[in-house]
């Protein structure tokens, strides 16, 4: 569940990034969420090629390529 979901899945929102195949979540192991966000920020400031959302307030890490309104490399976004 924490790549693509198709429409049988009953995890997560209907209309969530998983359902389109641009999302995926993860952990960094013996990290917190907080910690893992950090590092990802940090390494697509040295190059990302695509503008990325990152969710806030949750204890994983969640990054999707959902389409944004702007130019910046990373946008955030809360559940």
């Amino acid at each position: 569940f924490r790549g693509y979901r198709n429409e049988a899945c009953s995890v997560g929102a209907k209309k969530s990034q998983h359902r389109e195949g641009n999302a995926f979540d993860f952990h960094f192991k013996g990290h917190t969420g907080e910690e893992g966000r950090s590092f990802i920020i940090q390494k697509a400031m040295q190059g990302l090629p695509y503008p990325i959302r990152i969710e806030e307030g949750v204890n994983w890490c969640h990054v999707d390529c959902k389409k944004v309104d702007n130019s910046h490399k990373i946008n955030y976004f809360r559940p």
